[in-house]
């Protein structure tokens, strides 16, 4: 089951990520072309695990349906407000058939 049209609807905000492609010799690292996502963009602190278990405070997060398997924490995120935070998780959630549902990308300051 996908998600439901009525809570796509409810996705009003758009973001765009930049996937991490490379990093150069000198420790550069490049990003290849955003992709902008329809989401929810929710801002709320709160104190997640990260990719690599630790705790890190989060300042908000991006609820999309789109596909996010080119996003990761080394990804560049540009919010509308023009902002850059850094990401913290990105957690995929599927449904009971185990189909892709939606994302959560989680954000810090």
């Amino acid at each position: 089951m996908a998600i439901d049209a009525e809570l796509v609807e409810l996705m009003v905000d758009s973001v765009t990520i930049y996937p991490y492609t490379t990093t150069d010799s000198y420790g550069k690292r490049s990003k290849g072309s955003g992709t902008k996502f329809k989401c929810r963009l929710i801002y709320d602190t709160q104190l997640n695990k990260n990719n690599d278990g630790r705790d890190v405070l989060s300042s908000g997060r991006i609820i999309t349906a789109d596909d996010v398997s080119t996003v990761t924490v080394d990804s560049k995120l540009l919010l509308p407000d023009g902002s850059t935070p850094p990401i913290v998780s990105v957690s995929v959630i599927s449904d009971e058939t185990a189909v892709y549902h939606h994302a959560v990308i989680r954000f810090g300051r």
